[in-house]
């Protein structure tokens, strides 16, 4: 790949805006998710973060402006070869059949072609690693409709992991996970990253955030307000103007410990 060249994996918006029955939801957001790292997208409650990931997933149209993959107009892909390249996990995501965990996870390999009660060894790999890096082999034969929200959570994970995109965009994977799964998810998912993906989570723990992103984007009203890396954008100033709180920001040997604290005085 020559200098300047992005990479077929680099997934950028550029000047994007998108509205949703006639209202503006986002406006002049430009970022960029570049392979081996991990963005979290940050902002309260109706700041347009589930909008814009989305948006990145081809799955909305902007406005203005427009979202490139690897240098490509993402409109101009075709919705096979955008589900190869983009692995989405929803929001609260849900199945209403009652498959088995395995046949749930081998859906991920549809944009492949392949048909999930037929798949070809490399397909079982596929569905095998990410049900390893999901800790749910135990669950491969128990309905998914029998299982706690939060083991449904990493099995919708492994879905979206059995794709092996090189981009993955997580809406609010750990919301309904124990400190430990959360921990667990996010160690899976900043691994993804440094295999080369790249990988962009929204989220609202600010301590996971700082403990895993290699960068942050903070949405507020639509638009970016802040990026960086988490020591230049998750300061006290900075979670003060964004989140209206105040926060315990400490600086540890093994990374950035931020804590919501208390409402302003």
């Amino acid at each position: 790949m020559s200098a300047g060249t992005p990479s077929a994996h680099s997934l950028t918006a550029q000047d994007l805006a998108v509205s949703l029955a006639g209202r503006a939801i986002l406006s002049e957001v430009d970022c960029a998710l570049h392979p081996g790292e991990l963005l979290a997208l940050l902002g309260p409650n109706g700041a347009g973060k589930t909008t814009l990931v989305r948006a990145l997933a081809g799955l909305l149209p902007p406005a203005a402006g427009q979202v490139r993959l690897g240098g490509r107009d993402l409109a101009a892909l075709g919705r096979h070869e955008r589900a190869r390249a983009i692995a989405y996990l929803p929001q609260g995501g849900t199945v209403a059949w009652p498959l088995p965990v395995k046949a749930v996870v081998a859906l991920g390999r549809l944009p492949h072609g392949a048909e999930p009660d037929a798949l070809a060894p490399g397909d079982h790999a596929a569905v095998a690693r990410a049900m390893r890096a999901t800790d749910i082999e135990a669950l491969a034969e128990r309905s998914v409709l029998a299982l706690s929200g939060g083991e449904r959570a990493r099995v919708l994970l492994a879905r979206a992991l059995a794709v092996e995109a090189g981009v993955l965009l997580c809406d609010e994977p750990v919301a309904t996970l124990d400190p430990q799964h959360q921990l667990a998810v996010m160690d899976v998912l900043k691994a993804e990253a440094r295999q080369g993906r790249a990988v962009a989570v929204v989220m609202h723990d600010l301590a996971l955030a700082a403990r895993f992103a290699d960068r942050i984007a903070i949405l507020k009203g639509g638009r970016l307000v802040a990026q960086g890396a988490p020591r230049e954008v998750l300061t006290r100033a900075g979670v003060a103007h964004a989140f209206a709180v105040e926060a315990l920001v400490e600086e540890r040997d093994d990374g950035l410990l931020v804590l919501p604290w208390r409402l302003p005085r």
